[in-house]
């Protein structure tokens, strides 16, 4: 499926042209877009990735699109949602507790 998905495209003042401060700032945003359809997404709405049920996802890859100024706050934000979520799945017994 990640072959499929390529780096959300952002607009620049020279289009076709990727410059670098792009690459840098961008090059990982939107490659491991989160939404519900397994055949579109990796993840779901909590980074957690619909082939690998314990593996989570939470970085600026799962975001559809990028943004005009740095992500670490939203990048802060959805990692604090996601932990909490896998905080929730744990008390409720959803989640085996993997290893030996």
């Amino acid at each position: 499926m990640l072959h499929r998905l390529r780096p959300a495209e952002c607009n620049e003042s020279s289009p076709g042209e990727i410059s670098r401060s792009w690459a840098i700032r961008n090059a990982a945003t939107g490659t491991c877009r989160m939404g519900n359809d397994p055949k579109n997404f990796v993840t779901n709405r909590f980074g957690q990735t619909h082939d690998v049920p314990n593996l989570y996802v939470s970085d600026a890859s799962v975001f559809l699109n990028c943004t005009d100024k740095t992500t670490t706050l939203s990048i802060l934000a959805f990692s604090l949602r996601t932990s909490e979520h896998i905080l929730q799945q744990f008390k409720a017994g959803g989640h085996p507790v993997s290893g030996g």
